[in-house]
């Protein structure tokens, strides 16, 4: 999928919170939202993030 600039600065934003060692950092957050970032795909059934995380990336990719 191809990301617009403005969801890329909304993904590397809460990148810091669930990934990056922020303060709801998993392994599995971590990782799904930096393949989002580096390649536009969303694996989330790989990674199983959390609910919460789902519902966030989900707004911000409805945001196209």
């Amino acid at each position: 999928m191809k990301l617009t600039e403005e969801q890329k600065n909304q993904l590397k934003d809460i990148w810091f919170i669930y990934g990056n060692n922020g303060k709801k950092h998993t392994l599995s957050g971590h990782k799904y939202i930096q393949k989002l970032l580096d390649q536009g795909e969303d694996y989330r059934s790989f990674y199983k993030p959390s609910k919460e995380l789902i519902k966030l990336v989900d707004s911000i990719l409805k945001s196209v």
